[in-house]
């Protein structure tokens, strides 16, 4: 059950024989999955509504939404076998003797897979351990450079529903408002850490729709619904990256080292495999934190549509329903990059 806890709620409070209102409250909390605490939930949501009825006639239902979830992403677990398929790039942790290196003091032992000596063998031992599953765990089991993903977002819903009841039909009006924040922290690669801490993602969205219909009468023989429908959002979404790339690059360009970029290794299944990675090392402390990189994203959304639907009783037991919609959509991606401390 990972201990889980579930609950909810509802309040309902009548004012008059025209005005009610009804609030409602749900929670849900449960542990992580892996031992390191990914896929834990934190929800928290609320609800309330407000319903007035002035005549017979006219109608508004006013609601408003909100739901904190605050839960651990589920994070990537490494199995046997899996040890320097990724490549090791720049890796700095473990770094016991405060180098500036990862440590390389532990070897796979030829003798007793999945343990290991201690003796170097030019492999950093993150790559050796650390991408492995650990001996004594299971698939439950996760090592300590692979940090859980965070999370931290809200969601905010208000609508208001009016309703005109003109007898031969009724006009209902639906406007709404979604304001979604979003922030997730996260390693770059596989959730794995690189000696820095989570990167952080920063989602902010913004959607508003309106939907406007005619409906028949409840005691029409043939029922038909006529409306349009219109979207619109726009979301923003922000990388912010902690990199040494431009000092690398311009420590390269001055001290006019060619050649090209060197081959990283891949320990990957069947031998080595080498790739063209770049920049070249540097003798510049790899993962300072003096050149941060914004990465800006913008992805626009609009849509109209227009739609109708018809039912006709042939017989008591048959009928015959018919409809059509048109839709025009416009999706857009919008992006920047900008890199601070350029010389």
């Amino acid at each position: 059950t990972y201990h889980l806890m579930s609950y909810n709620a509802a309040l309902n409070v009548p004012f008059s024989s025209k005005l009610a209102a009804r609030l409602a409250i749900d929670q849900q909390n449960h542990d992580g999955y892996i031992d390191d605490g990914s896929g834990s939930a934190d929800k928290f949501g609320t609800r309330v509504k407000v319903s007035y009825k002035p005549t017979d006639r006219i109608s508004f239902l006013l609601t408003a939404e909100r739901t904190s979830d605050k839960s651990t992403n589920m994070n990537t677990v490494p199995v046997p076998g899996s040890a320097g398929n990724l490549p090791n790039l720049g890796l700095v942790v473990p770094d016991a003797d405060g180098d500036g290196v990862a440590d390389d003091v532990l070897s796979p032992n030829p003798d007793d897979p999945g343990s290991f000596i201690e003796e170097p063998n030019g492999i950093a031992d993150i790559v050796d351990t650390g991408w492995e599953q650990p001996a004594a765990g299971d698939e439950w089991t996760n090592d300590i450079y692979h940090p859980a993903p965070k999370n931290n977002s809200t969601y905010n819903t208000f609508s208001l529903q009016a309703d005109l009841d003109m007898g031969w039909s009724t006009l209902t009006v639906i406007p709404t408002l979604n304001r979604n924040e979003r922030i997730l922290w996260s390693e770059l690669i596989m959730g794995t850490a690189q000696g820095g801490d989570l990167i952080e993602q920063s989602f902010k969205e913004k959607q508003w729709s309106a939907e406007a219909r005619l409906a028949s009468s409840k005691d029409s023989r043939v029922t038909w619904t006529v409306g349009g429908y219109w979207y619109k959002s726009d979301e923003n979404n922000i990388n912010q990256v902690e990199t040494d790339l431009l000092d690398q690059a311009a420590d390269t360009w001055e001290n006019g080292s060619g050649g090209g970029p060197p081959p990283m290794s891949f320990n990957g299944i069947g031998g080595n495999l080498a790739a063209l990675q770049g920049p070249p090392p540097s003798a510049i402390a790899p993962y300072t934190s003096d050149n941060p990189l914004t990465a800006n994203y913008r992805t626009p959304q609009d849509s109209l549509a227009f739609f109708g639907q018809a039912t006709y009783p042939i017989t008591d037991n048959f009928r015959l329903t018919g409809g059509v919609r048109k839709n025009t959509d416009n999706n857009n991606m919008k992006y920047r990059i900008v890199i601070y401390d350029v010389t």
